[in-house]
C-alpha cells in the first residue's frame, strides 16, 4: 500500500467540473487520456494503442487495443471516445473553447477514432487531447460519478473513508496494447490522505503514516527532510513559472527602460538561496529548461541595482511608485516584502496589497491592478505563449497585461499551425527572445518539483511535470520482500 498526502480534502472527484489541481492528479490514477506527455514533454500514446497525424495536422487517427476495458469490465470503444469529446465540445462545457477547431468526429469501427480539424493546430495533442480523460459513456452521466468515478487507469476507485480516498490496483491496466504482467505497479492499494495542517503533514511522513508528498512541504521542512535518515528528498527542475505581471495600459510601465529597471533591481539568487532554500532556478521565459521549446540562449537577468538606477533616471522615473497585488499566501507575501526592500534601494516604492485569492484573481482577470504576483503551473505546451502574449487574447482572454507586439503576433500565428518540431521550436524561440526584451512579465524563477518520501520507498523517479504516476515503477522495501 502507498499513502500519498495532500494539503486539502478533495470534495469533487470529477475533473470535468473543477479546476482543483489535486482532483486532476487523482484523475490520473483512475482514468487515461488518449495520449500523454513523455519525459521530454512531447506526446506519446497512453490509452491509444497508436496515433497518426495526417493532412498536415488537420486529421488525427487513434487506434484502441481490442483488450481496452473500463474498471467494470465494459469494453472501451470509439463510441466512448466520441461521447467524451462531444461532451467536452458542448455548450455547457468549461473546455468548449479548446475544441472550437474540431470540424468532425468519426467512429468508423469500434477500435478507430478520427478527429478532423478546421485548420492545423500543432498544440492539439498535448494541450487538448492529453488533458481529456476518457470516461465510460454508460456511467459518466450518473450523479454518482463525482463521488465514485470510473475509468481505465492503473487504479480503480474503491471508497472514501473520512480523510482518505482509497484506490485498488487495476490488474487489467496497460498503456496501449496489453503488455506483460511485470508492467503492473507493485502497489495493490493507493490511499490519498488529506492533511491540511503543514506540521501534521510533515510528522505523518516522518512517522511513516504517509509514504509520499508531492510539492506539499515548505522549503524549511524540505531542508529538514534532507538531514533525516528516515526520509528521502527527490528534486527536479520544475515546469511552473513564477512572475510579476505589469499593466501595460498604465503610462508608468510603457517605457521599456522602467520595466527593465524593475527586473534588474530584484536579487533572484539571494531570494532563491535564503527564502526558497535553493529549491528554484532563475527564470528567463515561461518555458523551463526541461521543455523542448525553451530558448536556451536566454539567460536570467542579473541583479544590477546600479543599472536599474541609471535606467530609471534616463526614463524620468526616479521616484517610481508601484502597487503590487497578491494572494494572502504567507510564502508569497514574505518574498514580495524582500523584493520591496530591494526595490527601495534603487528608489522604487512598492505598496503591497494582499487579498484572499478569489478576490485577488478576480481583480487580475478584470485588469484591476498595477502589478500582480502569480505563477503558471505545469507549463508543457508552448502554445501558452499564444494564449498570454497574443494581442487578440486581451481580457476576457489571458493576455491580462495587455501586451502588444505585431512581430510577436505574426510569429505566434505561424507557430500555432507549424507541424515540424524544429521549425516550431525556432518560431517559439524568437517569440521568447522578443518577450524577454519587452518584459511584459518580470520573470522570477521556476520552483523545483519536490517529492519527499520515506526511506522505505525504492525505485521512485520524479516526473518533470510533477505527475503522480511516476510512482508506478516504485515499491516499498518491506512489501516488495513479501510478494
Amino acid at each position: 500500500m502507498l499513502v500519498i498526502g495532500i494539503e486539502n480534502e478533495i470534495k469533487n472527484l470529477d475533473k470535468r467540473t473543477t479546476n482543483d489541481a489535486n482532483t486532476a492528479h487523482v484523475a490520473n490514477l483512475y482514468a487515461q487520456g488518449l495520449v500523454r506527455a513523455n519525459a521530454q514533454l512531447l506526446p506519446e500514446a497512453d490509452l491509444a494503442e497508436s496515433f497518426e497525424v495526417r493532412d498536415g495536422g488537420k486529421t488525427y487517427v487513434f487506434r484502441l487495443s481490442p483488450e481496452a476495458k473500463f474498471h467494470d469490465g465494459h469494453p472501451l470503444t470509439s463510441e466512448d471516445l466520441d461521447f467524451n469529446f462531444r461532451e467536452a465540445m458542448g455548450a455547457g462545457s468549461r473546455a468548449a473553447s479548446s475544441y472550437a477547431d474540431v470540424a468532425a468526429l468519426e467512429t468508423p469501427d469500434p477500435r478507430t477514432f478520427i478527429i478532423r480539424l478546421k485548420r492545423p493546430r500543432a498544440s492539439f495533442l498535448l494541450s487538448d487531447v492529453s488533458d481529456l480523460k476518457i470516461y465510460p459513456k454508460h456511467y459518466a452521466g450518473s450523479p454518482e460519478f463525482k463521488n465514485a468515478p470510473m475509468g481505465s487507469g492503473p487504479f480503480r476507485f474503491n471508497a472514501r473513508r473520512g480523510r482518505d480516498l482509497i484506490f485498488e490496483r487495476n490488474d487489467a491496466y496497460r498503456r496501449g496494447r496489453l503488455g506483460p504482467p511485470e508492467s503492473l505497479t507493485a502497489f495493490r492499494r493507493v490511499v490519498v490522505r488529506a492533511l491540511q495542517d503543514p506540521t501534521t503533514r510533515f510528522l505523518s511522513l516522518l512517522g511513516g503514516d504517509v509514504d509520499l508528498l508531492f510539492n506539499a512541504l515548505s522549503p524549511k521542512r524540505v531542508e529538514e527532510s534532507v538531514g533525516s535518515r528516515y526520509l528521502k528528498v527527490y528534486r527536479s527542475t520544475g515546469t511552473t513559472f513564477q512572475y510579476l505581471g505589469l499593466n501595460l495600459r498604465l503610462p508608468k510601465f510603457q517605457d521599456p527602460r522602467v520595466r527593465r529597471a524593475l527586473a534588474l533591481a530584484i536579487d533572484r539568487d539571494a531570494i532563491i538561496k535564503y527564502k526558497l532554500k535553493g529549491m528554484a532556478r532563475p527564470a528567463s521565459s515561461i518555458l523551463s529548461a526541461v521543455n523542448f521549446y525553451q530558448n536556451a540562449d536566454l539567460k536570467p537577468l542579473p541583479y544590477d541595482p546600479a543599472e536599474a538606477k541609471r535606467l530609471l533616471k534616463a526614463a524620468g522615473a526616479e521616484n517610481l511608485e508601484v502597487e503590487v497585488k497578491c494572494s494572502t499566501d504567507r510564502d508569497i507575501t514574505s518574498i514580495l516584502l524582500v523584493i520591496q526592500e530591494q526595490w527601495e534601494r534603487v528608489g522604487i516604492r512598492m505598496r503591497l496589497r494582499p487579498f484572499e485569492f478569489a478576490t485577488f484573481f478576480s481583480d487580475v482577470q478584470k485588469g484591476n491592478f498595477e502589478m500582480f504576483s502569480l505563477r503558471w503551473t505545469s507549463v508543457i505546451e508552448p502554445e501558452i505563449l499564444n494564449r498570454v502574449f497574443h494581442s487578440r487574447e486581451f481580457p476576457p482572454g489571458r493576455n491580462r497585461v495587455y501586451y502588444q507586439n505585431k512581430t510577436v503576433d505574426s510569429l505566434l500565428d505561424r507557430a500555432a499551425g507549424e507541424m515540424n518540431l524544429n521549425t516550431r521550436k525556432a518560431l517559439y524561440s524568437r517569440v521568447q527572445a522578443l518577450v524577454f526584451q519587452d518584459l511584459p512579465y518580470i520573470p522570477l524563477w521556476y520552483p523545483d518539483n519536490i517529492a519527499v518520501g520515506t526511506s522505505e520507498l525504492k525505485g521512485f523517479r520524479l516526473s518533470p511535470a510533477g505527475y503522480w504516476l511516476s510512482f508506478l515503477e516504485a515499491h516499498k522495501e518491506s512489501e516488495f520482500a513479501t510478494q
